[in-house]
């Protein structure tokens, strides 16, 4: 496992001279299924899915200050995400470090090892945030199950006039507004603690009146989730969310959708987008796939 490990820090050595967010090892593409380790600047933590542990192995056969690295983490999950949440992350080398920031595209996001599975920033929607940062200027702005805001964060950086960060979490959406409030923002924002759905339903209602629609609609659903009805599964939900999304969106307005579910191939979901948007009466210009960073 150690020469996995050195080989996959040196396939991603160039990478580390753009960022200090991002993943170190990936599971079977670097030689070893179950296996995820996320660096966060000098912080790492690793993930495992499977059922043999060998976090003693990461400890010993490693010199992870030779490779820049001050503290490392343990996370095992389980088959209940819940249970994996409970377990929670354990210190297994260097100091305790409760938060650390990190910058990626100019922008700074508090990193909490202990408190959120992927410590508080999803990885792989990396290039997602820089695209959102590029293309945001003027825009209105919601972020649906924003968790700490990351997506919404990226919007405001990229000059938003307004964003709209939602989440039924008042956790997570505080830790929203903590980054927001370290990156010195000018672009006006609002959190919202509540159920995605229910706000979308509702501001599709306050539209149909005549109230200003979005601009930018990021879809950032989770695999399972819950709502005033219940618990659901994205795939029982995702024609609802969709269509939802094209009710609040503007004439010339962008919808981004990204959600971990290994189910949902990239054409299923470009079909349910083009089904839905012709029950609305919309036509797209474009539809752009943006791909996991490597």
């Amino acid at each position: 496992m150690k020469a996995q490990i050195l080989k996959a820090f040196e396939k991603r050595e160039n990478l580390s001279k753009q960022t200090l967010a991002y993943r170190i090892f990936d599971g079977v593409a670097d030689g070893k299924e179950g296996l995820y380790i996320d660096r966060f600047g000098d912080l790492v933590i690793a993930h495992w899915l499977g059922s043999k542990h060998f976090k003693q192995e990461l400890v010993t056969t490693i010199d992870w200050k030779q490779l820049g690295i001050e503290s490392v983490y343990f996370r095992a999950h389980q088959k209940d995400p819940k249970q994996t949440v409970e377990h929670g992350a354990q210190l297994i080398l260097g100091e305790k470090r409760e938060q650390i920031t990190i910058l990626e595209h100019g922008i700074s996001y508090l990193i909490r090892p202990e408190r959120a599975v992927s410590g508080g920033l999803f990885l792989d929607t990396r290039d997602i945030r820089g695209q959102i940062k590029k293309t945001s200027e003027y825009k209105k702005v919601l972020n649906t199950f924003c968790y700490t805001g990351s997506l919404g964060i990226a919007a405001a950086s990229g000059a938003a006039r307004e964003v709209v960060q939602v989440d039924s979490n008042k956790s997570v959406l505080s830790w929203a507004r903590e980054n927001y409030e370290i990156n010195q923002l000018s672009t006006e924002m609002r959190f919202i603690p509540e159920d995605s759905f229910t706000f979308m339903q509702r501001e599709a209602k306050r539209i149909e009146k005549g109230a200003e629609p979005y601009d930018l609609v990021i879809l950032d659903p989770p695999t399972f989730g819950r709502s005033k009805k219940g618990a659901y599964r994205l795939e029982e939900k995702l024609e609802e969310l969709v269509l939802l999304a094209f009710q609040i969106l503007s004439e010339k307005a962008e919808l981004i959708f990204t959600a971990n579910y290994s189910e949902m191939t990239p054409e299923l979901l470009e079909q349910i987008i083009t089904i839905n948007a012709n029950r609305v009466g919309i036509e797209f210009a474009s539809i752009e796939r943006l791909l996991p960073p490597e």
